[in-house]
C-alpha cells in the first residue's frame, strides 16, 4: 500500500510556475535579484537558450531594473514547472531561493538535500532541454500537501479595490505605483486557462461567438459561469511584425502582467496549447469608443461622460509611460468602455521600450497605414515610436471626444481629423501674425476658434471656458514637439 502511494505521488504533475503564490513569487524574485551579476547570469543561462534575449535582460538589469520576475514569466510561457525551477536552483546551490520556493502553498515535490542522493528527479521537457547535463542533483521525497480553499471572489475584489484606491487618489499617485506591487497584485488574478476551458466558454470557437476579426487576432465571446469574457486567439504567423507569434504574445501578456491600472484592459487569463496562443479579457459591455461616439439621439455621450473618458485615457497612458512602455496603438477603436463607461485602454500593439536610456523603438513601415489617422508626420517619416507619438494619438482621441467627428472621413476636406485641427491652427496663427499677436494669446485664439467652431453640435452648447480648455489640450498634444502628459489637463 505504501509503495502504491509513493508511486502515485511520484507520477503527480508538478505545479506550473504560474501557480506559485504572489507572496512567495515576490520574495523569490527579490532574493534572485540580489544575486551578483555572475550568479544571476548562470541562473538565466540555465532557463533560457536564446543568447540575444539573455543579453537584453542582462542590459536591463545593469541599467537598474529588477528583471527576474520577467525572466521567470518568459520561462513560464513555455509551461515550465515548479519542479523545473527546483532542479535549477538546487544545481546552482541557491539554497536560500530554494527555501523560499518551498514556502509555496502548492503541492511541491521536495525533500532536504542529502549527500547520498545523487539521482535526478523526473522533470519536464523544458527543464531537460536546459539542464540535460546537470549532475549531482538530489532526489526529493514526495510530500503532498492539501491545497488551501479558494478565497471568495468578492473578498479578493474588495481587498484589491480597497488597497489600490489608497494609492490612486490623484493623477500623480497613479503614475508612481511601484512596479513590484503592480506585478504582485496582477499575478494573483491572472489565471492559466486550459484549451478545454476555452472551448467550453466559446462553444468550440463557434462562428456565432466571433465578435471581431482583425489582422492580428480573432476575438470570441466567452461565458464561464456568470462571467462574460472576450477571448483573443492570435493568428499564427500574422502578427504584422518580424517577431514570431510567440514574441508578440509574450509582449502583450507581459504588459498585462506588469501593469495594472483602472484604465487599462485587465488581462484575466492566458493559454498556449496546440501551437495556438490565447489571451482572456473581461468583456466590455459598452463596446469601443469609436462606436459610442457615433450613436444618435438619446444614446449620444454627454459632455460630463466624455470628460471622464478623456481623463481616464490620459491616466492609463501615463501609467504605461511611467512603467517604461510605449503603447503605439492609441485610437478610439482600442478604447473600451465597461458598463459604467469607465475607460479600458486595450493593449494590442503595445511595445516595450528597448532600454531605460533609449527614446524610441523602430517599427515596420507597413504598419503605418493602419494607424495613420492617429500618427504624427514625424513618425510616418521615421517609424520611431516615442512618448510624443502616444501623446499625439491621445490628442486625436481628445479631438474626437470634443467634436464627435470621425478620425478619417473621405468625404471631408481634409480627410483626417488631425489635419483639420492643424489646418485651423495654422490659419489662426497666420491671421494673428499679421496683427502682431503674442505667442501666448495665439494659443488661446486657436483653442477658442476650434472650441467654438467644432464642438459637437448634437449636444448642448459647451461653455466657452470649457471649450477653450478642452481645445487647448488637443492643440498641446497635436502641435507641441516636446511635452509630457502631466501638462495635458482638461
Amino acid at each position: 500500500m505504501q509503495r502504491e502511494a509513493d508511486m502515485a505521488r511520484s507520477l503527480s504533475p508538478s505545479p506550473l510556475i504560474f501557480d506559485i503564490s504572489p507572496r512567495v513569487l515576490d520574495d523569490l524574485c527579490c532574493c534572485l535579484d540580489s544575486l551578483s551579476d555572475w550568479e544571476w547570469m548562470r541562473l538565466v543561462s540555465h532557463i533560457m537558450n536564446d543568447q540575444t534575449t539573455i543579453q537584453r535582460f542582462y542590459m536591463r538589469r545593469r541599467s537598474g531594473d529588477y528583471i527576474t520576475r520577467e525572466v521567470l514569466w518568459s520561462w513560464a510561457q513555455r509551461l515550465a514547472t515548479v519542479q523545473d525551477l527546483e532542479v535549477v536552483l538546487q544545481m546552482l546551490e541557491l539554497y536560500r531561493a530554494l527555501e523560499i520556493l518551498h514556502q509555496n502553498p502548492c503541492n511541491l515535490v521536495r525533500s532536504p538535500v542529502t549527500d547520498e542522493s545523487r539521482e535526478l528527479p523526473q522533470v519536464s521537457t523544458g527543464a531537460k532541454r536546459n539542464c540535460g547535463n546537470c549532475n549531482g542533483i538530489t532526489e526529493f521525497n514526495a510530500q503532498t500537501l492539501p491545497l488551501p480553499p479558494q478565497p471568495p471572489s468578492e473578498l479578493l475584489s474588495s481587498l484589491w479595490t480597497d488597497s489600490y484606491s489608497d494609492h490612486v487618489s490623484s493623477t500623480d499617485q497613479v503614475l508612481t505605483v511601484p512596479q513590484q506591487e503592480i506585478s504582485l497584485s496582477l499575478s494573483a488574478m491572472c489565471q492559466h486557462w486550459t484549451m478545454q476551458q476555452l472551448e467550453d466558454a466559446t462553444d468550440r470557437f463557434s462562428v456565432n461567438r466571433n465578435i471581431h476579426s482583425g489582422r492580428f487576432a480573432d476575438v470570441f465571446l466567452g461565458r464561464k459561469g456568470d462571467n462574460v469574457y472576450a477571448i483573443k486567439r492570435l493568428k499564427e504567423g500574422h502578427t504584422g511584425q518580424s517577431d514570431t507569434t510567440d514574441s508578440f504574445y509574450e509582449k502583450e501578456a507581459q504588459i498585462g502582467f506588469r501593469c495594472h491600472h483602472p484604465n487599462l484592459l485587465k488581462l484575466l487569463g492566458f493559454c498556449v496549447e496546440s501551437g495556438r496562443h490565447y489571451l482572456v479579457y473581461r468583456f466590455m459591455k459598452e463596446g469601443s469608443l469609436d462606436v459610442a461616439l457615433q450613436q444618435a439621439g438619446p444614446c449620444v455621450l454627454g459632455w460630463e461622460r466624455r470628460l471622464s473618458i478623456a481623463e481616464g485615457l490620459l491616466q492609463g497612458v501615463g501609467h504605461l509611460h511611467a512603467a517604461g512602455i510605449f503603447h503605439g496603438n492609441i485610437r478610439s477603436s482600442n478604447v473600451f468602455l465597461d458598463e459604467d463607461f469607465t475607460v479600458k485602454l486595450g493593449h494590442a500593439g503595445a511595445r516595450f521600450c528597448p532600454d531605460r536610456s533609449a527614446n524610441y523603438t523602430n517599427v515596420k513601415t507597413y504598419e503605418l497605414q493602419r494607424f495613420q489617422p492617429y500618427l504624427p508626420d514625424s513618425y510616418l517619416r521615421s517609424g520611431q515610436l516615442t512618448a510624443q507619438t502616444d501623446i499625439f494619438s491621445c490628442g486625436v482621441v481628445l479631438a474626437e471626444l470634443l467634436t464627435g467627428l470621425k478620425p478619417l472621413d473621405k468625404e471631408r476636406d481634409p480627410s483626417y481629423l488631425k489635419d483639420l485641427i492643424l489646418t485651423e491652427v495654422e490659419q489662426v496663427k497666420l491671421k494673428s501674425a499679421s496683427v502682431g499677436d503674442r505667442a501666448g494669446s495665439v494659443d488661446l485664439l486657436c483653442a477658442g476658434e476650434i472650441g467654438q467652431k467644432y464642438a459637437d453640435q448634437r449636444l448642448e452648447r459647451l461653455g466657452r471656458r470649457s471649450a477653450i480648455h478642452w481645445a487647448s489640450a488637443v492643440c498641446l498634444c497635436l502641435t507641441k514637439k516636446r511635452t509630457s502628459l502631466s501638462e495635458v489637463t482638461l
